[in-house]
Parts: C-alpha cells; structure tokens; sequence
C-alpha cells in the first residue's frame, strides 16, 4: 500500500517549510479593476444575504464570482457601486464607471 502523510506546520524538519510570501505586483489600471470586482462582489453578497430569511445559513458558496458590469439589474444598484468605488478611490485623480 501507498499513502502520503501530511505533517503539521510544527513538525516540519526545515525552518524554512511552511513560510510563505506573496508578493503582489500590478499597476493602477490592475488594482483598480481589482477592488472594483471585489465590491461588484462584496454588494451581491449583502443583496443576497438581505433577501434571505433567517433559515439559510450564508457560506462562501453564496459568492459569486462571475459577476460583470451588464449582469447589474437596475440602475440605482448601479449608482450605488459607481459612488461606492469613487469614495474607496476618492485620492486618485480618475472616477471610475461601472
């Protein structure tokens, strides 16, 4: 028989196992679209979690990922994201529209 034995952090052998480092790169362009997608995101996950009765228990499954700029129903949710992301970038010089 053959199996693989995964240890815990604590009993690796090499100082170095289980350090991590991420390092993130990306321009203005990058990051923007990035927190852009991620608060398109974070409200359709309020949306749902809102319209949900207390019997369901909300979990990362509820997140979805796949969301774009024509996939927003009406235009006052769309305002909302549009002032939403403005206010997170209101140091920058450009106003983003989604």
């Amino acid at each position: 028989d053959f199996y693989c034995f995964f240890s815990d952090v604590k009993n690796f052998n090499d100082p170095m196992e289980g350090h991590f480092e991420l390092e993130w790169y990306g321009d203005s362009i990058l990051w923007r679209n990035f927190f852009r997608h991620y608060v398109m995101c974070l409200g359709d996950f309020y949306l749902q979690a809102s319209f949900i009765k207390g019997n369901c228990k909300m979990s990362a499954d509820f997140i979805d990922i796949d969301i774009y700029d024509k996939s927003l129903l009406t235009s006052l949710y769309t305002d909302l994201l549009n002032r939403t992301i403005n206010k997170l970038f209101k140091n920058t010089k450009k106003t983003v529209k989604i």
